[in-house]
């Protein structure tokens, strides 16, 4: 069963865009929980103190990631993450200055980080769900990582292997939150003279299953571990339920009671080893592979996805065309993405251009804002005038008033390799656009777009009142561009896209079918070409006007479209 199908909503088959999403997600996760940390995956830097590196190797192969492995991901998140929450850096500091003249303190540390996975955990399945989420990945990693620590001589680092195993992997896993509360309630001197039957029986909660499991380990192991292990299992859940220098203290307690263990088990094996017998020591889990971690340039596309809140529209696309007929175009769909643009644009709007773009625009919204009598054109009728009340209301078929009507528009910009040329003067164009549609009745977007690796990338280029800039590359993918901007906009409310193109070689879907769809949901499409000859717009019928190699024909190519809709409109 899987959880993160759930809640999980934002999904890509882009594997740079589907590891940002999954980045984004844990990041949230981790801000819930109230931890300042930064998640990355193995591999990718940090600038934080505190890291969260999530393994790669669960996120490499197909994509979207399955919900499974999902569901293992946000496990290990949720255990790194409590390992903040509930400071277990400030447990190793306590633990570590008591013993400032312990010269190796590698032992001491694996007993901490023993212990610390049990706490954490522990605290996982004391609160429910996230608890869920730990014991799956703990799940994951017995079944890739868990080393074998009962086919060797005594060591400490096997004494704290099955003590973990035991513990994280056959007492917890069958644990819910309830059955940990009657865990932590466990006595600890109700333990102290218990044999290892009766406590593996009050650890296990009674439950038959895990009892034989646990007993089968224990069979299986050195018989030196046995007092050893039944200490740290006595201390247990003690070392659940205390806090950062509770837990520290009790770790002071067992190092010192098993010093002298783990002296005697060094001497044994150094016995053996003189004796000529082969001598297995165990090893660590370890750490993942450098394989697993993730290339430099993958790295720097998922930071840029997650820098610019990259949006997979892929399946939103494939909605629309279906909903006008034209499912079969999918088969020629680019992704879309929609991301943030980073880099400030660097130029100052011509303020001439300006003024005379805010005093079209104005007329415009005033003329389509008008109150409308019920009469096409001409003046009221004198015979209907004896007719009317003392306010005209009865003429009134349609009555607007611009402080009830937002405009939603978007200025679609080409951004492909074709406009290169002329990416100065479309610089110019959206620039003086930006400053010409400002009002409280008029809501501006800024989309640029263009074809990087066969996805189409629209881009936001306004935001926090501020524009932003992007390098022209790729090829047109127009088709999938308008059909994203359309569905940026309200159904039924005032929608106009003007469209800013080359109008050179489209790729991906047909413009006709995008097209469709904005007509089939109200949006206006108004496009205005940029170049020196006015081919490929013929698709666009008179919903184009050419600006031409510069921006002085701006003006009166914008005023020339906004007439047409205008007049068609009525």
């Amino acid at each position: 069963m899987s959880y993160s199908d759930y809640w999980r909503v934002n999904k890509s088959v882009i594997d740079y865009i589907e590891l940002a999403n999954t980045l984004r997600a844990m990041r949230k996760i981790v801000a819930v929980m109230d931890v300042d940390a930064e998640v990355v995956w193995s591999g990718m830097p940090c600038r934080s103190e505190k890291r969260i590196e999530l393994p790669a190797v669960l996120a490499k192969g197909d994509y979207p990631i399955p919900s499974e492995r999902m569901d293992i991901l946000v496990g290990l998140n949720v255990h790194e993450t409590l390992h903040y929450l509930e400071d277990s850096e400030h447990a190793w500091g306590y633990l570590s200055h008591s013993f400032l003249g312990l010269k190796e303190k590698t032992l001491l540390g694996k007993l901490y980080e023993a212990g610390e996975d049990i706490h954490v955990d522990g605290v996982a399945i004391a609160r429910g769900i996230p608890g869920v989420y730990v014991q799956k990945s703990r799940a994951w990693w017995k079944q890739n990582f868990q080393e074998d620590y009962t086919a060797s001589m005594a060591t400490p680092e096997g004494l704290f292997g099955i003590w973990t195993y035991l513990v994280l992997d056959e007492l917890f896993p069958e644990m819910g939150a309830e059955d940990m509360e009657e865990l932590v309630r466990l006595s600890c001197d109700r333990l102290e003279d218990a044999d290892c039957e009766a406590m593996v029986e009050s650890l296990c909660c009674g439950r038959r299953m895990p009892m034989l499991q646990v007993l089968g380990t224990i069979l299986s192991m050195p018989e030196d571990y046995m007092a050893a292990l039944e200490m740290l299992l006595a201390r247990t859940p003690d070392i659940i339920r205390a806090d950062a220098v509770g837990r520290a203290l009790i770790y002071r307690d067992l190092w010192e009671a098993l010093e002298g263990q783990f002296s005697d088990w060094a001497d044994k094996i150094r016995a053996a080893e003189a004796a000529g017998e082969v001598v297995q020591p165990a090893s660590s889990a370890g750490a993942f592979e450098d394989d697993t971690k993730i290339s430099m340039e993958l790295s720097e596309k998922i930071q840029q996805a997650v820098a610019s809140e990259a949006e997979d529209v892929t399946e939103a696309i494939k909605a629309a065309l279906k909903s006008v007929g034209a499912e079969d175009e999918a088969l020629h769909l680019y992704p879309a993405i929609f991301e943030k643009a980073l880099e400030p644009l660097d130029k100052d709007p011509n303020l001439d251009l300006v003024r005379s773009l805010s005093e079209i625009f104005r007329l415009w919204l005033e003329e389509t804002l008008r109150v409308n009598r019920g009469l096409d054109a001409g003046t009221l009728d004198h015979r209907r005038l004896h007719r009317a009340g003392t306010t005209g209301k009865i003429f009134s078929q349609r009555e607007y008033h611009r402080e009830n009507i937002v405009w939603n528009i978007i200025v679609l910009i080409d951004s492909s390799g074709s406009v290169g040329w002329f990416w100065e003067q479309i610089q110019g164009i959206y620039a003086a656009l930006a400053s010409s549609l400002r009002g409280d009745n008029i809501k501006l977007e800024i989309l640029g777009y263009r074809e990087t690796a066969e996805t189409c990338q629209i881009r936001n280029l306004f935001y926090n009142n501020k524009l932003f800039n992007l390098e022209p590359e790729g090829d047109t993918p127009s088709g999938e561009a308008i059909v994203a901007a359309a569905l940026r906009l309200p159904p039924g409310g005032q929608n106009l896209i003007i469209h800013i193109t080359d109008g050179l070689k489209n790729v991906g879907l047909q413009i006709e079918s995008a097209l469709d769809y904005c007509q089939q949901r109200g949006v206006d499409v108004v496009t205005l070409g940029v170049g020196q000859v006015a081919r490929a717009f013929n698709l666009y019928g008179d919903s184009f006007e050419m600006v031409g190699a510069t921006v002085d024909r701006l003006p009166h190519a914008v005023g020339t479209l906004l007439k047409r809709k205008l007049v068609r409109a009525r």
